[in-house]
């Protein structure tokens, strides 16, 4: 609460310290928690360079990871991998070389699932995600009335699974 831990049960301030020994180590409001409560999230992108933070409990230290430009970074429900603007990324908002292809990404509610919008290639009027992280879809000039769209969820090991909906393309 406003920045400091809690005990979920009792809301007495929880016996954490930061990585210098410091108590009850504050973080700030408006963070964003694993559900699991073992890492909040921060991002900063009026200024610039934008900023993302990473605030992991680990045996009873809280440890501050400062990453580059994310955009949004978001907890998957274990605290392990960090879902970001820019692809996904570790705890310590450290990512391998080919975490950066998903794109915008947006963790499931539970399990290894997870959103992944990026740019297409396709000449129809594929969507994508822009560099400031705004989804968009180029309608094609003839597109009217209803429209079949297939959103696909990939998790970190590759399997896919299809959702499709309906756009009304209403001019």
């Amino acid at each position: 609460m406003n920045g400091q831990f809690l005990e979920h049960d009792t809301f007495k301030y929880s016996p954490l310290v930061d990585d210098k020994g410091k108590d009850r180590p504050s973080i700030g409001g408006g963070r964003i928690p694993s559900a699991d409560g073992t890492v909040y999230t921060a991002w900063n992108t009026n200024q610039s360079p934008s900023s993302s933070t990473t605030f992991v409990i680990e045996a009873g230290v809280v440890k501050r990871y400062e990453g580059g430009e994310y955009r949004h970074v978001v907890p998957g429900p274990d605290g392990r991998t960090m879902f970001t603007g820019k692809g996904i990324a570790g705890q310590t908002l450290k990512r391998g070389d080919a975490d950066a292809n998903y794109g915008y990404c947006l963790p499931a509610v539970r399990g290894e699932y997870f959103l992944s919008l990026t740019t297409s290639d396709e000449k129809t009027g594929g969507g994508f995600v822009t560099a400031e992280g705004v989804v968009t879809w180029a309608v094609p000039a003839d597109a009217t009335g209803a429209q079949d769209v297939i959103l696909t969820v990939r998790d970190k090991a590759g399997p896919e699974v299809f959702h499709s909906f309906t756009l009304t393309v209403v001019k």
